[in-house]
């Protein structure tokens, strides 16, 4: 979904056999309303999720994926994280920064040392002390907004995020 000021748009992707359209028209777009963009803008984007809650791991992770991006993991432990890291840069990352009572630092440093953008996704406020520490990564309250997230990795991705700019 998309929400401009101009009012709101949906796209619904189902497969072909999961529905009949009998007696239905396309309706045309109206003007300055976009259309959001499909799975192949983000095709072999690579996105790292470092989330320990299992429920809000397998939703970003589907989210991501529904949007056309490669997701990695996702994992919950450092360590785990820290060996995804060893094949190879993601192109951005989404960090829960409390891993089993773990903190995610080790894993955002490492990232950094990449050059990869990351964003913390998490229930303390600015991203408790993580967030101090990598004041550059956006923070994304939990419960995050899907709209917010991808928006967060599309310009995580794009070099155009900035620090505290997403509020979830």
């Amino acid at each position: 979904m998309d929400w401009p000021a101009e009012g709101l748009s949906s796209r619904i992707c189902l497969p072909g056999d999961a529905w009949q359209a009998v007696g239905v028209n396309e309706i045309a777009q109206p003007a300055g309303v976009s259309v959001a963009s499909g799975p192949a803008t983000h095709a072999g984007r690579r996105v790292l999720v470092v989330e320990d809650e299992a429920l809000t791991a397998m939703a970003i992770q589907m989210l991501l994926e529904d949007a056309g991006y490669a997701v990695l993991g996702p994992v919950g432990r450092v360590e785990d994280a820290l060996d995804l890291l060893r094949s190879g840069p993601p192109d951005a990352a989404v960090l829960d920064v409390n891993l089993f009572g773990a903190t995610v630092d080790p894993v955002a440093a490492t990232l950094e040392d990449m050059g990869v953008p990351f964003l913390f996704c998490t229930g303390y406020h600015n991203g408790g002390t993580a967030g101090e520490r990598h004041p550059k990564a956006p923070v994304l309250g939990k419960p995050v907004n899907a709209n917010n997230l991808l928006a967060a990795v599309g310009g995580l991705i794009s070099g155009e995020a900035r620090a505290g700019s997403a509020a979830g």
